[in-house]
């Protein structure tokens, strides 16, 4: 993996380049998150594809725009940055959470530019009937209120980077030993960077802030999934407490065209609870959609 910089329009992005050859497949992190979170599976893909993994504005090493890190902001950047990596043909989006709405969102508004789309848990409306986890919830009420950023930042600041990175995969994993040391190490090692970015709170407030915005207009947000033209396939964890993959079935319920393939035993970020598999289904996916063109088939599998 080698580290590097774009200038897209005056914004400086950072990215993880994993190298290899073909059809360029862009990797999104979710929220809070960044291309750390695609160490795990990012040199296998890479022998199917050219991987690279943007950090949005904001996040891991990509400063905030002076225009902020809200959905809007962030989508614009990755719009430009497929355009800057692939110019002359569409690309594969990989999202996680906030980085599959994302990815949603730009196959809904140019499916002329995207291959495909595979969702790792996306940030979707939730299901009916569904709480979310308590201490998931309790960051965003935080993030949400005034004064937010200034709240997290302190709550940060008293935990510590070790204690923070700890938490993150305590929520996100079912088991977080799973997670490759070397993967955690890399974590720990940009928490600590991150502790002395000033815009690094405020950030992740105005992020949270649109997502939930976001995910709570669900006519529209249906509408948009509906308008997916592009192959998709969601990829969910049963075990996620961040987005219940109660949200992902209705998601499929509403548009039909979306298949749907579940995880026992797995959280939030099934590229790093079980890079092994995520790479194993990614590979299946991507290829059945180069070999004809057509969605692969089966539309819900539980594996």
């Amino acid at each position: 993996m080698i580290s590097k910089t774009i200038d897209l329009d005056g914004d400086v992005v950072h990215f993880a380049d994993f190298g290899g050859t073909g059809r360029t497949t862009v990797l999104v992190h979710g929220l809070g998150g960044s291309h750390k979170n695609w160490l795990a599976v990012g040199d296998s893909l890479a022998k199917h594809a050219r991987v690279v993994a943007l950090d949005l504005p904001g996040f891991g090493l990509s400063a905030r725009t002076p225009r902020g890190s809200n959905i809007e902001v962030l989508g614009a950047v990755l719009t430009r940055f497929i355009d800057a990596m692939s110019p002359d043909e569409p690309v594969h989006l990989v999202g996680n959470s906030l980085g599959g709405a994302l990815s949603i969102l730009e196959g809904s508004k140019r499916p002329g530019r995207v291959r495909s789309l595979l969702l790792a848990c996306p940030a979707l409306p939730p299901a009916l009937g569904t709480r979310p986890n308590l201490q998931f919830l309790s960051t965003l009420l935080i993030a949400c209120a005034p004064f937010g950023a200034t709240l997290l930042g302190r709550r940060a600041r008293q935990a510590g980077p070790r204690q923070m990175v700890r938490d993150l995969l305590t929520i996100c994993c079912v088991d977080p030993s799973r997670v490759p040391p070397e993967v955690v190490a890399a974590h720990l090692e940009l928490a600590e960077t991150r502790a002395s970015r000033p815009w690094a709170d405020q950030a992740f407030v105005e992020a949270a802030r649109s997502v939930v915005a976001l995910v709570t207009r669900r006519g529209a947000f249906e509408k948009r999934l509906r308008a997916l033209s592009v192959p998709t396939l969601i990829v969910h964890g049963q075990e996620d407490r961040l987005v219940d993959v109660r949200a992902s079935r209705a998601a499929v319920a509403a548009a039909p065209q979306i298949q749907l393939t579940e995880l026992p035993d797995v959280g939030h970020t099934p590229q790093l609870e079980v890079p092994e598999r995520f790479v194993e289904i990614a590979v299946r996916w991507l290829h059945g959609v180069e070999a004809d063109g057509r969605r692969p088939s089966s539309t819900h599998a539980v594996t």
